[in-house]
């Protein structure tokens, strides 16, 4: 907990909020403390530093029509399902297949009947387009870039730098 840097301190909309057990409880705990008017709720993975704009931008217009919004990018890889030992049982037929991303954007009434649903269920979705399919409501993914990657390992630093090194983000 606290406030890494002090950030909360350099601009009043900034609020620090404690996180949760899971990705889930983390965003139902910033959600909870959020005041502001919007209409929409997005949200980000700070792993993600390269979202493209027409990407944000694409996904927060779905929303306001109505309908939740994921920025993904097709499989491009085969991708196998497999029983608890490790025998593939299912090749699922790529072209129906996304890897998700962020941003994730909402309607606020969604997100807010989304985020009480799970609570109430005891479900932790990993990502809020689960949660808000819980309900049965609509969310379509929108199609953006391999440049907007996830730094959760070393390696994927390195491709961070050569995009950067390589101006293409």
């Amino acid at each position: 907990t606290g406030d890494p840097g002090g950030i909360a301190g350099r601009d009043p909309r900034i609020r620090v909020v404690q996180g949760g057990d899971s990705r889930f409880g983390s965003v139902a705990n910033a959600f909870g403390r959020a005041e502001s008017p919007a209409t929409v709720i997005a949200v980000h993975d700070a792993a993600r530093p390269f979202p493209p704009r027409a990407v944000i931008d694409a996904c927060i217009r779905l929303a306001a029509s109505g309908c939740g919004a994921v920025a993904g990018i097709g499989a491009v890889d085969t991708v196998k399902r497999t029983d608890a030992d490790g025998r593939i049982v299912e090749t699922p037929a790529r072209d129906a297949l996304w890897y998700a991303q962020t941003p994730q954007v909402f309607p606020r009434e969604l997100f807010a009947r989304g985020v009480a649903h799970c609570r109430a269920a005891g479900i932790a979705p990993t990502d809020d387009a689960a949660m808000v399919e819980q309900l049965g409501e609509e969310v379509r993914m929108v199609p953006s870039s391999a440049t907007n990657l996830k730094i959760t390992r070393p390696e994927d630093l390195v491709v961070a730098e050569g995009y950067l090194e390589q101006g293409l983000v």
